[in-house]
C-alpha cells in the first residue's frame, strides 16, 4: 500500500464505493442490471471502519437479487447498520441462479474488501497522520487532536526525533504545521 498521499480530494460516496467495485468484477451475461444505491443524499465513508456483505434471495416478483451493504464506522464512531450501497439482479430463477447469484456475491466481497484495503487512505477522513521522516511509508494514525498531541508526547518520552515530522489534518488533506505541536524542549524526561 503506498502511504503517502491520498489520492481523492473528498470522500468516497456509498454509491461510488458500489460502482468502484462493479468495474473491478466481470459481470456474466445473466446479469440484468446492477445498479448503486442512487441515494441523492449518500452518505460519505469518512473512516475506514466498516464492513462490506452481501444478501441474496429472490425476488418479489421474480428473479435472484444480491444487495450490498456496509455496516460499522463510516463517520466519526458513530455505528452505521445496514447501509444499501447497490443491488445486482438476475431474472433467472431456481436452484441454479442462486448459487451463481452467491458466487458472485462472493466475487463482490473480495474485490470489495481488495480495493478498500489498497486505498485506505482514501477512506480515512477523520483525524490526523504523522510522518516521522518525509517520504517513509510507515506513519502514525491518530483520530483526534488531542490523541495526536498525547501520541506525539509519548514518541517524544521515548526519544524519537520527530524535528522532520509531517503532520496531515485528514479531513482536509492539508499539511498543518507541526512545531504548533511537537515541543523543541531537549530535557524530557524518560
Amino acid at each position: 500500500m503506498d502511504n503517502s498521499k491520498p489520492k481523492r480530494t473528498k470522500p468516497y460516496k456509498c454509491n461510488e464505493l458500489f460502482d468502484e467495485i462493479i468495474k473491478r468484477i466481470e459481470l456474466p451475461g445473466y446479469i440484468d442490471y446492477a445498479l448503486s444505491s442512487g441515494y441523492e443524499a449518500s452518505p460519505e465513508i469518512r473512516n475506514y471502519g466498516f464492513d462490506l456483505f452481501t444478501i441474496t434471495k429472490y425476488g418479489g416478483s421474480e428473479g435472484v437479487y444480491t444487495d450490498v451493504y456496509i455496516k460499522g464506522y463510516i463517520v466519526d464512531n458513530e455505528t452505521i447498520d445496514n447501509i444499501n450501497i447497490g443491488t445486482i439482479k438476475t431474472l433467472d430463477e431456481g436452484p441454479k441462479a442462486i448459487k451463481e447469484m452467491y458466487s458472485l456475491a462472493a466475487d463482490i466481497y473480495l474485490a470489495g474488501t481488495d480495493f478498500i484495503n489498497k486505498n485506505l487512505d482514501d477512506f480515512t477522513w477523520i483525524g490526523y497522520k504523522v510522518t516521522i521522516t518525509p517520504g517513509d511509508s510507515f506513519s502514525y494514525e491518530y483520530g483526534s487532536e488531542e490523541s495526536m498531541i498525547h501520541g506525539l508526547e509519548k514518541l517524544q518520552n521515548r526519544g524519537i526525533d520527530l524535528s522532520n515530522a509531517e503532520i496531515m489534518d485528514l479531513s482536509t488533506r492539508k499539511s498543518v504545521d507541526p512545531k504548533k505541536y511537537i515541543s523543541k524542549d531537549e530535557d524530557i524526561d524518560i
